[in-house]
């Protein structure tokens, strides 16, 4: 791997440890399952949570989860207009294959979480899309590679009060290797079929 390519990496690795962080403060009324995307990989999601009725398998909902890092709290947080949309494609393959293949419709919502040196804020995007007002900006092609310069961007900005917030945040401890374990099963859970 070359230096941005390392670069990349740690950066996805270090979501994932983060939203595995999250997966363990998730409420107890409900009982989860939950996958992460590889870090190495090009996937535009970093995992899926599946949600169940307390005690049973009835599958209630499913979350695919985008997570940023940040190393700077902002009151705003940035959404790039190409991601959300990537995101309700990703939902509509997942909600077809369901459909197909398992004879049942189950909600998924589309789930933003900004790490934060001040907190983790989870936010509903379907909740919030109503308020999205999309402008253009210049910012960096890759935050992992500045050589690749600035373009503009359409992005929305999402002020942080808007979203759940966790105490959890950028530099605290994380499990590498139970990253790691949660990455092995997303790739065997995607080689059953039991997420697109």
């Amino acid at each position: 791997m070359n230096t941005t390519q390392i670069k990349f990496y740690e950066k996805s690795l270090l979501e994932r440890g983060y939203l595995k962080l999250i997966f363990d403060k998730l409420p107890t009324a409900y009982d989860y399952k939950s996958w992460m995307t590889p870090a190495e990989g090009y996937d535009v999601y970093d995992g899926v949570i599946f949600r169940f009725e307390k005690g049973t398998s009835k599958l209630i909902d499913r979350m695919i989860v985008e997570v940023k890092v940040r190393d700077k709290f902002y009151p705003e947080l940035i959404l790039e207009k190409i991601k959300f949309n990537d995101l309700k494609k990703v939902r509509k393959q997942m909600d077809t294959k369901t459909k197909k293949e398992c004879y049942t419709d189950v909600k998924t919502r589309l789930i933003y979480i900004n790490i934060t040196p001040e907190g983790s804020f989870f936010f509903d995007l379907d909740k919030l899309q109503k308020d999205f007002e999309w402008v253009e900006e210049m910012h960096w092609v890759s935050t992992t590679d500045k050589s690749k310069g600035k373009v503009m961007k359409s992005l929305t900005k999402i002020h942080y009060t808007k979203g759940k917030a966790y105490n959890i945040k950028t530099g605290d401890y994380i499990n590498k290797k139970a990253v790691e374990t949660m990455s092995i099963n997303h790739s065997r859970a995607r080689q059953l079929g039991i997420i697109f």
